[in-house]
């Protein structure tokens, strides 16, 4: 028998796959008898299609907000101190020429953006993402520029955001979401967003002159 390999190439698509599931993928190969050969399985690639729902949002972190220049500090990224691989768990990571941009468009820190289908807690999460987030505000996918997309059918959700040394906050009202970029901004004061029942009905976000920023 011939010692050179021969490629074949297959693919598949599977669809109707529910939102906020997460796939997993086994790869099995056999040779064919009598012939003690291997089988080699490369250059797999796995992709999601479909238009998907796409946020830019926007948020102040009051620990590293700074009212006069109405901009946050960069402090972390400048000291080499924010992490390439996102501390929330996940894949997520960044490339260090992401960090090596200076100005308003900086990265401050990374931050969890979550989509929920209703708004209490411990409701149906559809889709996380781990992004970063900009000196000027803008929360950017782990390109330094992009808007953030989630994997998951269009839409109307709930959107949440985390930070390590913050609170949460959430929008009061699902958001519609469509494969192009919905704006939400969170530091807006017409920006309404969730209030927990009383008596715990606390102001969801800090007011600091005409913006809002997350407690810290």
């Amino acid at each position: 028998y011939s010692t050179a390999w021969s490629e074949a190439t297959v693919s598949f698509s599977f669809t109707g796959m529910p939102a906020g599931s997460v796939p997993i993928l086994y790869l099995f190969g056999a040779a064919s008898s009598p012939y003690e050969a291997e089988l080699l399985i490369d250059n797999v690639t796995v992709s999601v299609a479909g238009t998907g729902a796409s946020v830019s949002a926007k948020a102040w972190l009051d620990g590293c907000y700074d009212q006069a220049q109405n901009l946050m500090r960069d402090d972390l990224r400048a000291l080499g101190l924010v992490p390439s691989i996102n501390p929330y768990g996940g894949s997520e990571a960044v490339v260090p020429s992401v960090f090596a941009t200076t100005g308003g468009n900086a990265i401050v820190d990374w931050v969890r953006l979550e989509l929920r289908l209703s708004p209490t807690f411990g409701g149906s999460i559809a889709a996380v993402r781990h992004a970063l987030i900009q000196r000027d505000g803008d929360i950017v996918d782990v390109n330094g520029v992009s808007p953030v997309n989630f994997s998951v059918q269009q839409g109307n959700y709930y959107l949440t955001l985390r930070h390590r040394n913050h609170l949460a906050v959430m929008s009061a009202d699902p958001i519609a979401l469509t494969s192009a970029s919905t704006p939400f901004d969170f530091r807006s004061s017409a920006t309404t967003c969730f209030v927990r029942t009383a008596p715990n009905a606390d102001a969801p976000r800090k007011v600091v002159g005409s913006t809002r920023t997350l407690w810290s």
